[in-house]
């Protein structure tokens, strides 16, 4: 029986794209057992006629495509109980119209083969063969020797305008065209198809005389399996889909996108843009919280990653550079109040210096809302090619340390945040002061306290704690 699976991934498209895996089989001939009794000898010579007998496939199956046989410059080996001096070899046959008489005394055997038959190899074009085949020539005197095809066909086509997303095919890794017949008596058929979507993978044993069709459609709906009406049992396929390195619609400024065999995506971007890949941000993390792991082979080899940044008041753009000059360097530029270009530093400076940066999760470029945001070169590029082969960023399971104050007991502040490291940061609203207050449970003496504070301020304004105090009794 036909074994068939299909693995269908999310291609996260507008208009998903299913692939359909049309098993398609048909048993040519039947093949005929070679009986290896004795030749029986006929002491009587005589003459008998020897023709041919093939079939063509027949397929209620609607499809343009039409089989290529091969039925011209064909050879024939006679053996066996042939009278003396009979011809045993003929060249140049032709199967439509091969009849010829033959003297003999008995049985004899039959090798009908094609010099341009090439086993292995992908072709075209549909051989015939037969190979040593017993003509019982010492009872009868009208025979013909029956050929089968020497080879299993493959077909890939396309329904639906499928045609559209479709950029090359391969067969046993030779490029094909879509709906038209290939053969090979190869063991095994593998196919690749590379779309703008998914680069899609089958493969089937091979069996003489029978085929597989692998259709690509793009459909809304389910995934179906259909076969073809009078063929018959195949050998086993596989059609499933080769998941990109990240997700396709994360990519823009692309005018087409295809992925390889890898899940390597190719992109090539539109004459008036740069490509540009964002990733969407759901949490509010620091940057100690995100790691990273970039392999993309740009054209223009200038390339880079902004970041985008808060701490407390101010926002922060950061270009990580991945190739050129600036390789391996990160510059650092505030986008509000002053403005500040701080020049540039190592990657492994930026992640220490700015760990406990905010990484901003309501950054909107243009219409794209995200951050890290990668950029093949200039904004002006034109037509640039890239090949994405690793774009991840992930985030490390990485538990904050306890905020040594509660941001709840502060008030009068604009804002408030709990640091990874515990440390909380406070912006007081302008040209007033926040307070934090403790809550002091039951009554006891100051002895009972200690003090450890540790505050940083940026303006190196004053600060102070008041600390309230009564007695009962005495002075």
């Amino acid at each position: 029986m036909l074994n068939t699976n299909l693995k269908i991934k999310d291609m996260r498209t507008a208009k998903n794209i299913f692939l359909v895996f049309v098993a398609t089989t048909l048993t040519i001939f039947t093949s005929c057992k070679r009986q290896e009794h004795d030749i029986q000898p006929n002491t009587d010579p005589h003459t008998i006629s020897l023709g041919v007998s093939m079939e063509m496939i027949q397929s209620k199956k609607s499809t343009n495509a039409e089989h290529n046989y091969v039925t011209t410059g064909y050879k024939v080996g006679l053996e066996g109980a042939l009278v003396d001096g009979q011809q045993d070899h003929f060249e140049n046959i032709d199967l439509n119209d091969f009849n010829i008489e033959v003297r003999v005394v008995g049985d004899i055997r039959v090798t009908i083969w094609n010099d341009n038959f090439n086993g292995d190899k992908l072709v075209d074009s549909a051989y015939y063969g037969t190979e040593r085949q017993l003509l019982h020539t010492s009872t009868q005197s009208h025979v013909k020797a029956k050929v089968s095809l020497e080879q299993g066909f493959t077909i890939i086509e396309t329904e639906n305008g499928a045609e559209d997303i479709v950029k090359s095919a391969t067969i046993n890794d030779e490029t094909v065209e879509l709906g038209k017949f290939y053969y090979t008596a190869a063991h095994t058929t593998d196919v690749e198809i590379t779309t703008t979507r998914a680069t899609l993978r089958g493969s089937h044993e091979t069996e003489l005389g029978k085929g597989m069709k692998y259709t690509v459609k793009a459909v809304d709906g389910v995934i179906t399996l259909e076969d073809l009406p009078l063929f018959g049992n195949a050998g086993e396929g596989d059609l499933g889909v080769v998941e990109p390195v990240i997700d396709l619609r994360f990519i823009n400024g692309a005018q087409s996108t295809s992925v390889d065999k890898n899940g390597y995506i190719t992109a090539v971007g539109r004459d008036d843009s740069r490509i540009t890949i964002f990733t969407p941000i759901t949490k509010s993390l620091t940057l100690r919280n995100y790691e990273f792991s970039i392999n993309i082979e740009d054209q223009d080899n200038y390339d880079f990653v902004n970041i985008y940044l808060r701490k407390g008041k101010n926002n922060f753009r950061a270009s990580y550079y991945l190739s050129q000059h600036n390789e391996g360097k990160v510059n650092v530029v505030q986008t509000n109040g002053d403005k500040t270009d701080f020049g540039f530093i190592s990657h492994a400076e930026f992640f220490k210096l700015y760990a406990d940066h905010t990484v901003r999760r309501d950054y909107f470029d243009n219409l794209l809302k995200g951050n890290f945001f990668y950029r093949s070169g200039e904004a002006d590029d034109y037509s640039e090619t890239i090949v994405i082969k690793e774009y991840k960023i992930t985030v490390k399971d990485i538990q904050p340390a306890e905020p040594v104050i509660d941001v709840k007991t502060i008030y009068g502040e604009e804002s408030a945040e709990a640091n990874f490291d515990g440390s909380v940061t406070i912006v007081s609203e302008e040209d007033k002061r926040f307070n934090i207050k403790n809550e002091v449970n039951g009554t006891k003496t100051l002895s009972s306290y200690s003090l450890d504070t540790e505050i940083l301020e940026q303006d190196n304004n004053q600060h102070f704690i008041n600390i309230y105090l009564s007695k009962t009794k005495g002075i």
